[in-house]
């Protein structure tokens, strides 16, 4: 006999919920449990949102939910268990009468399958490009910007700097104080000297947001957020800064960097990676459903 229920998720689970994400998905989602335990912090989350599905008191689903504009989005690691955990966040939809529920699957994944077998399509692709280095990076070259590094005065204008730049994503999540806090700021691997921002006779013109590790690979490092604001655009400052990113990591010690994109990035963002040379590792895609 065995038994079963939904809960929502503890901070003691943290350590078998990231080893669930690690052993469904395998590097395409490794999370470490200092990054789990955040989302109970996290302040766009409630903790009914976060649920566990627990087998003769062992975690074997999990399965989160957010409301973002006109969709449900569904976080989950089920292997075994994917129905049940999707019969949740489908009723969760249902009951907030929001009419997309929308899934991110690694290409190629066994979730694909059970998406589609429920009804779901898939809407785009978000790619993971990375690149390595034998020798030391050339910097970017910035003409007239003034390139330096974050302080805490500098948080209102690069949270206006980030909703600016990202307002054309229709999956951008705007940026509060406190999601900024918690999720910019708060991450334990936060360095406010890998935060390079290029300002403009004082206007903040655009940003590379970078971190020494990539997920649990520590030898990778990230650039989470590379942003450049319109009136700057076609002026090779996205490049200037992730060129600038790449030299300061490589100083840290890093020979391979990453970062995320949406294959259908309306900036012209997938270009100028694969100008500098990056070249994609890992896909993934956006199923969704509608009601």
């Amino acid at each position: 006999m065995t038994s079963s229920r939904l809960r929502e998720l503890r901070e003691e689970d943290a350590d078998q919920v990231a080893a669930l994400f690690g052993a469904t998905f395998g590097d395409a989602r490794k999370l470490d449990a200092r990054e789990v335990a955040s989302w109970l912090r996290d302040p766009d989350l409630r903790g009914e949102d976060l649920r566990v599905l627990e087998k003769d008191g062992r975690a074997v689903g999990y399965c989160d939910v957010a409301v973002r504009k006109d969709a449900l989005f569904v976080d989950l690691a089920a292997p075994g268990h994917w129905g049940e955990l999707l019969d949740w966040a489908e009723g969760e939809a249902a009951a907030r009468d929001v009419r997309i529920t929308s899934l991110f699957v690694p290409h190629a994944h066994e979730l694909a399958d059970v998406a589609r077998g429920r009804g779901y399509v898939k809407r785009r692709e978000s790619l993971t490009m990375e690149i390595a280095f034998e020798e030391p990076p050339r910097d970017g070259a910035f003409g007239d910007l003034e390139l330096r590094t974050y302080r805490d005065d500098d948080r209102d204008a690069l949270i206006a700097a980030l909703n600016d730049a990202f307002a054309e994503d229709p999956f951008w999540q705007e940026v509060t104080t406190p999601r900024f806090n918690e999720r910019f700021l708060g991450r334990h691997d936060f360095d406010p000297t890998l935060w390079f921002l290029a300002w403009d006779d004082g206007e903040l013109a655009g940003f590379a947001l970078d971190y020494p590790e990539f997920g649990t690979d520590v030898e990778m490092g990230l650039v989470q957020w590379l942003g450049v604001r319109k009136p700057w655009r076609r002026r090779g400052l996205a490049e200037a800064l992730l060129r600038h990113s790449f030299a300061e990591l490589y100083a840290r010690g890093k020979r391979r960097t990453g970062l995320g994109v949406d294959a259908l990035n309306v900036t012209g963002a997938l270009r100028v990676y694969e100008r500098v040379g990056m070249h994609m590792t890992r896909r993934f895609g956006i199923w969704q459903r509608e009601v």
